[in-house]
């Protein structure tokens, strides 16, 4: 779940929570210098994580060890062949999606698997 957007809307509200808290404590208790913001963070985040963490409905480790020979970017794909533009990018369900210049001479031609293109559907 780390990369989904689930997962990246909570840890961008956990930022922006911390930005607005942490700046009107600060104020509150009138630091002003680096090391002072420092000191306070150390005891400020473990008081957050206390007032505000949610306790875990089951905490076994539920994760399996990927099976030995089992290569994964080659089970949890949908391949499609595509061509790769001049400029880079690839046309795909109406959207353009720049890939990354693999090679460090335009000219030369690039492995098949050098341009792979990793994308989340939403």
């Amino acid at each position: 779940m780390q990369h989904s957007p689930q997962a990246k809307g909570q840890v961008e509200r956990l930022f922006q929570t911390l930005q607005d808290r942490l700046v009107k404590e600060m104020r509150l208790l009138g630091i002003s210098s680096i090391k002072a913001a420092n000191k306070f963070l150390k005891t400020y985040l473990s008081k957050f994580n206390k007032q505000f963490s949610v306790k875990l409905a089951n905490e076994a480790d539920l994760h399996r060890a990927v099976p030995e020979g089992l290569d994964l970017d080659k089970v949890l794909c949908i391949r499609t062949n595509r061509a790769l533009r001049n400029d880079f990018t690839v046309a795909h369900d109406k959207k353009l999606y720049q890939v990354e210049d693999c090679c460090a001479d335009r000219h030369s031609p690039c492995r098949r698997e050098d341009r792979r293109l990793y994308g989340y559907k939403s």
